[in-house]
């Protein structure tokens, strides 16, 4: 189990998905320290959501609506639970598809959701390879929103020619953090 580092559900325990990494709770009250009151009414992405913890995470701390990305089928039930438990239902989608599909589709039959959200968070398996990934979620996020990319080594993925602008690390966890600028425009 992990807990919710801040906001109004802090404290309280999320049940991790059998053969799941979770995110260190050091490493995700970084994320959030970073994001600062930018998380407040954003709308939030978590892909590879696992126990759905960065979204959570998200709505605990004032984020308006997060969407949940989880492919495995047990591990969406596990995270079902925790938005149940936390009576986040109404501020949570959970959408059981891969990255690809979703940024191709969107959510349940809507158009695609490029550009819709302020923050994006992706935390595949460390042995994932997830540039591909990487590269369909950047156009998720808004102009001048965040994307918090999560591995386990320091390889520096650079898509679409997009140098991260920023890099973190917090024990084995290393965070490209890249902000989406207008075309043309610096990062």
């Amino acid at each position: 189990m992990v807990r919710l580092t801040g906001g109004a559900w802090r404290g309280r325990r999320l049940d991790i998905p059998e053969g799941i990494r979770p995110t260190t709770e050091l490493a995700r009250k970084a994320a959030f320290d970073i994001l600062g009151a930018a998380i407040e009414g954003a709308n939030v992405l978590d892909a590879c959501a696992g126990s759905g913890a960065y979204g959570l995470e998200a709505l605990s701390r004032g984020a308006a609506h997060a969407t949940f990305v989880e492919s495995n089928r047990g591990v969406a039930k596990v995270l079902r639970g925790n938005v149940e438990r936390l009576g986040a239902g109404e501020s949570a989608r959970i959408e059981e598809m891969s990255v690809a599909r979703f940024s191709s589709k969107g959510e349940e039959g809507r158009p695609s959701p490029r550009g819709s959200f302020d923050v994006v968070f992706h935390d595949p398996p460390f042995e994932a390879k997830s540039e591909s990934d990487l590269q369909l979620l950047l156009s998720l996020a808004r102009t001048g929103g965040w994307l918090f990319h999560e591995r386990g080594d320091d390889e520096v993925y650079r898509p679409m020619g997009l140098e991260p602008a920023d890099r973190r690390r917090y024990g084995t966890t290393r965070f490209l953090i890249f902000r989406p600028a207008m075309p043309g425009a610096p990062c």
